[in-house]
């Protein structure tokens, strides 16, 4: 006895991450006992059927015609098959299994990314922003040399720093064996390999050396062996120091007199994230240019798959946010 299998039809759905890429496979389905087509239920016979279609949760090898250069069969997984009484004199089934697969193929987007804007209190004696060499610097303070001394007597004003949150995500295939010897992200590497906590050192994403920091990574279950993985990142302008005064024998920031005006008399810079790593080695190429240019990176990759499109340029104004965009102006309101 045996099942005697026909694949009739074949279809594939392509689609834009996060969207699955779909292939949706249909055979005719007969049970021949001694050359005779005998009455079964694939209800309770299902089992029997493992060696001849696809099970839930099995890779499509060896279940399709071998009709490309190299198997992508081996990145899709059945996730449904159903079953069709089709007609009773013939006793026959339909099964048509559904499978899917989330690996982005070229060009289309494999990471994405949210920003949004924030802020964190910061004291200050003198207005002045950090320098480049600082922010470059692994050294744990800096004598602040430059700008007009704000604070009154050793007290600091009160400010507001704007900041950048960046979370950057894309997914992560757990039944591809990767170095650690498992298909799991390996995430106390980033601790380990001092990835977390540390600041970039080159420019990352746009923003200058020094002033963006890895602040976590969190994995999340996505759908059967894809998890998504996300990091967290925050810009800030002062590269994450803090101004604070020399102090004297008794606590207090030690002072000088300037005609009538009291100011600290010595601030410095403070650093305590001193690790510098370049975080563009957590990405490919074509993914950091994802996340630096968005789509215009679709419209300007050239890739062996037939979607592959022509360089596309546009203004470099169209990126940007605000009245100083040419693609999407801010009204000005004049003033009353």
């Amino acid at each position: 006895m045996s099942f005697v299998t026909k694949l009739t039809s074949m279809q594939m759905r392509r689609a834009t991450p996060p969207e699955e890429t779909t292939v949706v496979l249909t055979w005719k389905v007969r049970f021949v006992v001694a050359g005779v087509e005998t009455n079964w239920n694939p209800f309770t016979h299902w089992i029997t059927l493992q060696s001849v279609l696809p099970e839930t949760g099995e890779k499509l090898t060896g279940y399709v015609p071998n009709t490309l250069a190299s198997d992508w069969s081996q990145r899709f997984r059945c996730r449904t098959i159903e079953y069709r009484f089709l007609d009773e004199s013939q006793r026959g089934w339909e099964a048509t299994a559904q499978s899917s697969s989330k690996d982005a193929f070229c060009p289309h987007p494999t990471v994405y990314r949210t920003d949004q804007t924030q802020t964190r209190s910061v004291e200050m004696y003198r207005d002045v922003y950090p320098t480049s060499l600082m922010l470059n610097s692994t050294a744990s303070q800096h004598t602040v040399q430059t700008g007009n001394r704000i604070d009154d007597k050793g007290k600091p004003v009160p400010r507001d720093l704007p900041q950048q949150a960046l979370n950057v995500s894309f997914i992560w295939n757990t039944s591809i064996e990767s170095s650690t010897g498992n298909g799991y992200p390996n995430v106390s590497a980033l601790i380990s390999e001092g990835w977390l906590d540390g600041r970039n050192s080159a420019e990352f994403l746009g923003f200058p050396i020094g002033t963006v920091r890895l602040v976590g990574c969190s994995i999340d279950p996505d759908r059967d062996e894809y998890v998504r993985v996300t990091y967290q990142f925050v810009y800030d302008p002062w590269g994450f120091m803090v101004q604070e005064a020399a102090l004297a024998a008794d606590g207090t920031p030690e002072l000088e007199t300037t005609g009538s005006v009291v100011n600290a008399k010595t601030v410095y810079w403070k650093q305590t994230i001193l690790s510098l790593v370049d975080f563009s080695e957590l990405f490919s190429t074509l993914e950091n240019d994802w996340l630096l240019a968005g789509w215009v990176t679709y419209d300007e990759t050239v890739c062996s798959y037939p979607e592959g499109a022509t360089a596309y340029t546009k203004d470099a104004t169209d990126a940007l946010v605000g009245s100083v965009s040419g693609h999407r102006e801010y009204p000005v309101v004049a003033a009353p």
